[in-house]
Order: C-alpha cells, then sequence, then structure tokens
C-alpha cells in the first residue's frame, strides 16, 4: 500500500534552524489541525538508495502532481503525554497513539509522509484517570472527541474488576463523567502536537514480513528454530497439512538502522497475550507481519471469524509491543509456500510471505530475482496473490484491537 502525504500548515508547525524538531503550536488535533490526506509514492532514482540523508533532493507524488524538495528526516507525530491533577478528585493523562514518518520541505510547506493514515479517524487517543491507586484508560479515534473519552472511561470503570472499595469505585466513576465537562481544561492536553525530527539518516525502505531469529515453527520434525530450515523442509499449516518450503530468505538490520527507523523494529507478543498459551512464550516477528485472529468481534466487523491483522495494529493489547531494546542485529525470516499459507510460530497462528508487490520490495533485488524464477507470474504487474484470509486495513485491525482491550477479550478465542 502505497503511504500517505498531508502537509503540516505554517500555523500548525514552526521549524527551528539547527535544532532537529519541529516545535508545533497550540492546535487541535480534535478539530483537524492537519491538511488534507493523500496517497502518495517516493520517486527515487536509484531504486537500491534506501538511505535518505538530511538535505537530500526527494522526488514524490501528491495525487496528480509531482513534488521535488528537501528531506528533513524521520519524524515522530505525537503530543507531549501530558498529565492533569485534579485536586481532590484524580490524575488524568492523554495520549496520541505516535506515528512514524517522514518530513519533506518544499518551498515553505512541510510534507509529513507515512505509512499510517493521519487523519483524525484513524489517531488514537488514549486518556487514563487514577484515583487511590487504581487507573482505568479508554482510547477512542481523535475524531470522536472528549465526550466519546468520558462514555469510554466511564463504563470501564463501572466494569472494573477488582475494586471492592466502594469510594474508590464511586471516584473513577465521577472522574470519568466529568471529563466532558472539563473539555476547556483537558482539550490542551492533546491540542499541543509535537512533531520529532531523529538526527541522522532516514530509511525509507519497505518494512519486511518476516519472524526474527529463534521463531519455533512447527514442522513434521517437530518444533524447529525457523534458521534451521531450508527450501524442502514439510512446514505444517492451518489449511493444507503439511507443505514444502519454497523459498527461505534472511535480511539482518543493524542496531543503527533499528534506531533510526521504529518501523523495522520487531514487535514482541509475550506468551498468552493472543489468548490461552498464544503464543506459548513471547512471539518476535516484524511490524508488518500478520498475526491471525478468531473472535466473536472480528466476525461483527468483518463478517468473518478469521481474519489477518498486522501485529503494529495490536500494540494496545496488554502484552504487545515494540520491542525497543536493541543490543544487536535483527535477523529477519521469510517463508515462502506454493500458496499463502498460516503456520504455527511459537504456538500462535501468523501469515507465511505473502508475495504481493509491496512484501516483495522487502527482500532484496537479488531474492526477489529467485522467487521470480520460482513463481514467474509474479513479475505480472497485474497477478494479485491468493490470501490466506481477510486481510484488516490498518484503520479496521487498529479499531479491531480497540474493542478487544475495551471489552477485555482475547484476540484468539479458544476453540
Amino acid at each position: 500500500m502505497m503511504p500517505f502525504v498531508t502537509t503540516l500548515p505554517d500555523n500548525f508547525v514552526t521549524v527551528n534552524a539547527g535544532t532537529p524538531v519541529l516545535n508545533t503550536n497550540a492546535q487541535s488535533v480534535l478539530n483537524t489541525a492537519i491538511g488534507d490526506v493523500e496517497q502518495t509514492t517516493f520517486i527515487r532514482g536509484d531504486d537500491s538508495n534506501e538511505i535518505a540523508t538530511a538535505g537530500e533532493t526527494l522526488t514524490f507524488g501528491v495525487g496528480d502532481d509531482v513534488l521535488s524538495g528537501e528531506y528533513v528526516g524521520p519524524v515522530t507525530f505525537s503530543n507531549l503525554n501530558p498529565s492533569l491533577a485534579l485536586p481532590g478528585l484524580a490524575a488524568i493523562n492523554l495520549q496520541l497513539n505516535p506515528i512514524e514518518g517522514h518530513v519533506v520541505r518544499v518551498g515553505g510547506t512541510n510534507y509529513f509522509i507515512s505509512d499510517d493514515d493521519p487523519t483524525p479517524d484513524n489517531l488514537l487517543v488514549t486518556m487514563s484517570i487514577t484515583v487511590a491507586g487504581q487507573t482505568v484508560s479508554a482510547t477512542v479515534p481523535a475524531s470522536d472527541g472528549i465526550e466519546a473519552l468520558s462514555d469510554a472511561l466511564r463504563a470501564r470503570a463501572t466494569e472494573l474488576p477488582g475494586i471492592e472499595n466502594t469510594a474508590t469505585r464511586l471516584a473513577l466513576n465521577t472522574a470519568a463523567t466529568t471529563v466532558d465537562t472539563l473539555a476547556p481544561t483537558t482539550a490542551p492536553l492533546v491540542n499541543t502536537i509535537t512533531v520529532n525530527v531523529a538526527e541522522g539518516d532516514g530509511i525509507l525502505d519497505v518494512a519486511p514480513v518476516c519472524f526474527v531469529r529463534g521463531t519455533l515453527i512447527e514442522t513434521v520434525n517437530g518444533l524447529q528454530p525457523i534458521e534451521t530450515l531450508k527450501v524442502g523442509d514439510m512446514v505444517m499449516t492451518r489449511d493444507h497439512g503439511l507443505q514444502p518450503i519454497r523459498w527461505i530468505g534472511c535480511r539482518a538490520l543493524s542496531p543503527m538502522r533499528l534506531v533510526l527507523n521504529a518501523k523495522l523494529r520487531p514487535i514482541r507478543i509475550r506468551a498468552g497475550a493472543l489468548g490461552r498459551q498464544m503464543p506459548a512464550n513471547d512471539l518476535l516477528v516484524s511490524p508488518q507481519h500478520r498475526i491471525l485472529v478468531r473472535s466473536a468481534i472480528a466476525q461483527k466487523m468483518f463478517g468473518t471469524e478469521e481474519i489477518l491483522a498486522a501485529a503494529k495494529q495490536l500494540v494496545m493489547i496488554d502484552g504487545i509491543d515494540i520491542c525497543d531494546e536493541i543490543v544487536g542485529p535483527v535477523e529477519y525470516f521469510h517463508m515462502l509456500f506454493d500458496q499463502h499459507e498460516i503456520v504455527f510460530a511459537n504456538g500462535a497462528e501468523a501469515e507465511s510471505l505473502l508475495p504481493g508487490p509491496e512484501a516483495l520490495k522487502s527482500v532484496g533485488p537479488d531474492a526477489l530475482d529467485e522467487i521470480y524464477e520460482l513463481f514467474p507470474e509474479l513479475s505480472d504487474a497485474g497477478f494479485v496473490p491468493s490470501q490466506a484470509r481477510t486481510l484488516a486495513t490498518g484503520r479496521m485491525a487498529r479499531r479491531l484491537a480497540v474493542r478487544h482491550a475495551q471489552n477485555g477479550k482475547a484476540l484468539v478465542a479458544h476453540s
């Protein structure tokens, strides 16, 4: 999928020359402070050049126009995780879930480019209230406004298990109910947005879709680390039993590369985070790697009980987080079968490589030649590979995760 682009208006962002930070003025995310959002694509003279240097001229498309400008750097679009104390009542915290991207400056206009759609319908705001050591939180799209947060918090406060102190429960409900009446006070907590530009170079390549070294894959010979597998090995699949690996590849990313580009850092799914004993132990996958979700909520949202959602869209679920403690290179392993499959990794169900155009960009030119030799039909621009399950878009996958979190339901219902 092509990335999204939006302008950061002059009255929204002030660029401080000589510093790696874009400081914003107070603008309301809840009132759509950003510009119109379109989809874009980078146009590079050298397709193998994955690194963009600050000051480099980049060309990209916006609608029917092609623009060229100065690359500013990789950025994080977020707020400052501020908090507000209500004396004698509660502490309130509001966090705009961060979006990673890049800024390119064309003339006096700053363009924010990201894989994630930054419109308020897709920007998630999390509010937490704490009373007497007890905390409840809720997450809603920014476009829903403070009132929706109030409603969600009140529902969470009412249902929160383990609070036996009636006064504490009453205080939580009172705080939640009061949030919308305090909108003039609480809204500025998310109205001031920061766009932090990392120092150094930015990486514009496509995030890989794969498992991290050490992942245990179920095979004809039992569980085997993915790095020990080779072409021809028989792997157990959910839909078609044992299937031979047709191609397997590895891509190593250095710690510096992962620091510079957060979208390439692995996602850790802790043991049991998906459901009962799923995974059986911690599973590390690339952010774009899709995980099988099976639930009544998925049925209501997609019309099918089982869907595939990218790991990065599930991070609001307890036990699913970006792996920030990078101490060495990360090795990502891809597996390709005759068709898109669901495999068993550390006891969880996850996809094999779906050889679509974007995923194939991540394997590198040499590996791509090997894959095209095995599957020449993939080089046809009009070819669409079949999917093992419905693929949830980023927006819908985030909404799915929010509903599971708010209702305390496992992503994988026990069958």
